[in-house]
């Protein structure tokens, strides 16, 4: 008596454009792995008989749960299931360059421009009491004047 090897796989191929499945003997998961901006899968299963009926989850990546599409194929009473694990590449950080104008970010901590002012007007005001003192010691040299 020989034995004949059974192939329980159902489907024929898995066929896409994104990604390359090869189906392999009695092997049911997959992985695969796609680019952090892609929007959806494309995913077509083949089945072997024209008569079994093929089922695939969601093939948008945004709305795959647990990073898994399943196929399920069942033809009469049997059932076979293929999960394809889905592995997004992350996105590459991006290097930022910034280079900020010194002229305009300075900042100026000697507080030059604040003794400039309060010098100004230290001067300023010994400039106007001088001027007062010698109105008022003019005025007591008329008045002295005139009393003689």
């Amino acid at each position: 008596e020989v034995k004949k090897e059974i192939d329980k796989n159902m489907l024929d191929r898995i066929e896409s454009k994104i990604v390359d499945i090869k189906l392999e003997k009695d092997k049911f998961d997959y992985e695969v792995t796609v680019d952090y901006d892609l929007v959806e899968l494309d995913l077509k299963a083949i089945a072997k008989d024209n008569n079994t009926k093929i089922d695939i989850t969601t093939q948008k990546i945004a709305d795959i749960k647990d990073n898994k599409i399943i196929i399920t194929t069942k033809l009469e009473d049997t059932e076979q299931i293929y999960t394809i694990k889905v592995n997004v590449k992350e996105k590459p950080k991006e290097e930022i360059n910034i280079t900020v104008d010194d002229s305009e970010f300075k900042t100026d901590n000697t507080y030059k421009l604040k003794w400039i002012i309060m010098a100004t007007l230290l001067a300023g005001s010994i400039v106007i009491s001088l001027m007062f003192l010698s109105n008022t010691e003019k005025k007591k040299r008329r008045k002295k004047k005139r009393l003689m």
